[in-house]
């Protein structure tokens, strides 16, 4: 077994060097003997510290478990995408975590974010964390890697030119069409200019007032039959019908603000610049 031991060098008593060899003999006085083959040395052995090498072991055995943790952990990805795929997207992901469990990794969590394509676009450059983005067109995606958070050429990175699926209508009716792909793109601005016409449509005066020619019945709007009722001494009629008008504009304000409220994040998206 090798040992080393401290030596006293030749030239003073006081400096000590260290010897290490084959241990060949203990001494009462704690010392011992080693030899290197060619020369004896005589000497107290040199303490091990077992305190430094029990806190390596313990900071490797620490490191290995961390790094294994590390490499088991489930990922979260966020795919960032657009309005029309939330569906088909809701299908992937299951398939998706589905193969990822069959070859023993840990189930992900995949978050989805839908929106209009553009804003969507916007939202990742502005610093959205997303690991995946699925958009409607190229031209959005190069604006994502313009500011280097894709490669220039993502588009030869994947097979089929980047493009896994294209929408196909042929055999599809119009009007499944427009409830499928049209309207969820343009739902904010009908929902808004329905709210916007009916507005003024009770609440617009002057103009009507010219064009029309206030005929009762026809052409008369609800103000301008009310300024007719008013005019002919009908206090109790224009009034009853001032209050209805007033009650219509108050349930058009709630249904405004309260639309508002319950989709305040995809409008932001949508009104981002």
């Amino acid at each position: 077994m090798l040992t080393t031991i401290t030596v006293a060098s030749p030239d003073s008593v006081t400096n000590h060097g260290t010897a290490q060899g084959t241990l060949t003999q203990r001494h009462a006085d704690g010392r011992v003997t080693i030899t290197t083959g060619g020369r004896d040395f005589t000497g107290f052995p040199v303490r091990e510290n077992w305190l430094g090498k029990a806190a390596l072991i313990a900071l490797s055995v620490l490191y290995l478990s961390f790094s294994a943790a590390q490499e088991v952990r489930a990922e979260t990805l966020l795919n960032v995408s657009y309005d029309p795929t939330r569906e088909l997207y809701k299908d992937l992901n299951a398939a998706f975590i589905a193969s990822n469990t069959a070859a023993g990794n840990p189930a992900p969590t995949i978050e989805a974010s839908h929106g209009g394509s553009g804003g969507q676009a916007r939202a990742v450059i502005e610093g959205l964390d997303a690991q995946v983005v699925t958009l409607a067109l190229a031209a959005d995606i190069d604006k994502i890697a313009k500011e280097g958070k894709l490669p220039a050429d993502w588009q030869s990175k994947l097979p089929h030119n980047s493009s896994p699926y294209t929408s196909a209508t042929p055999g599809a009716s119009g009007w499944r069409i427009f409830f499928t792909v049209t309207l969820p793109n343009i739902r904010w601005a009908l929902l808004y200019g329905v709210l916007l016409c009916n507005a003024r449509a009770m609440g617009e005066f002057g103009a009507v007032a010219v064009v029309s020619g206030k005929i009762r019945g026809q052409t008369a709007t609800m103000p301008i039959t009310i300024e007719m009722l008013y005019n002919e001494y009908l206090s109790v009629s224009a009034f009853s019908l001032a209050a209805v008008l007033a009650l219509l504009a108050l349930l058009t304000l709630t249904l405004k603000t309260l639309l508002e409220w319950r989709f305040a994040d995809q409008l932001a998206a949508a009104n981002r610049p």
